[in-house]
């Protein structure tokens, strides 16, 4: 199974479900879906390793409309209270941790801030009692989107599954390269200060010479707090 790119640099989902639980009994994605109270889950299965922005187009809604979407590369983990995270080596520009919250409150494009890597499967649950209408989700790409099929080299043998393995992963090894310019800072800087979205420290070999000292700053926190 191949993921598509609807253009270059988007990643869309090869095949969808729809209920009140994750699910693998999907069917072809064909883009415009809706949730409600009803069938309040949707599994998006996007055939191979992925990274980058989660990216919803709203069409309509109605009442409150907040989302949870999971992420993992593998469908067992969706089941979890945190997917298959957090990670504990992420730094920067990932999203740390695999479960997110949304807010909808107008149409149009909803798009997290943070890069998420590694993934496969998502999960987007309606949490309020309004309904939610989507014309277009995937990922901004923050990697290649090229193909399995369009990789340089290529392996086939007289065992399919072998086959399919090699296939998903000659994708996850391209999925660890980034070309320069694609990963944006996450820190916005103006004359009013600078804004930090909450991430870890990154982590360096470098530190082991590091002695101790004192860091000095004033902060105004926008929303939960300063740690």
């Amino acid at each position: 199974m191949h993921s598509r790119s609807i253009d270059d640099g988007f990643f869309e989902p090869t095949a969808i479900a729809i209920g009140d639980s994750p699910s693998l009994k999907t069917r072809n994605y064909d883009g415009q879906f809706s949730l409600n109270k009803f069938n309040e889950i949707a599994t998006l299965d996007y055939g191979y390793e992925i990274g980058g922005y989660q990216h919803f187009e709203v069409a309509s809604f109605t009442g409150s409309v907040q989302l949870e979407v999971r992420y993992s590369e593998g469908f067992w983990a969706l089941g979890f209270n945190y997917s298959d995270g957090p990670f504990t080596f992420a730094s920067g520009l990932t999203n740390a941790f695999r479960v997110e919250t949304f807010e909808v409150s107008q149409t149009g494009v909803t798009e997290a801030f943070l890069i998420q890597g590694g993934l496969r499967w998502t999960t987007v649950r309606l949490l309020t009692p309004g309904t939610v209408t989507f014309s277009k989700v995937g990922f901004r790409a923050s990697i290649s989107t090229v193909g399995v099929g369009s990789l340089p080299g290529s392996f086939e043998c007289s065992n399919n599954v072998y086959n399919e393995i090699w296939k998903l992963g000659a994708r996850a090894a391209t999925a660890a390269c980034v070309d320069n310019g694609t990963q944006p800072s996450t820190w916005e800087v103006s004359d009013s200060g600078t804004t930090m979205q909450g991430q870890l420290f990154a982590y360096s070999s470098l530190s082991d010479g590091f002695a101790n000292y004192t860091l000095t700053f004033d902060s105004k926190i926008l929303r939960g707090g300063t740690g």
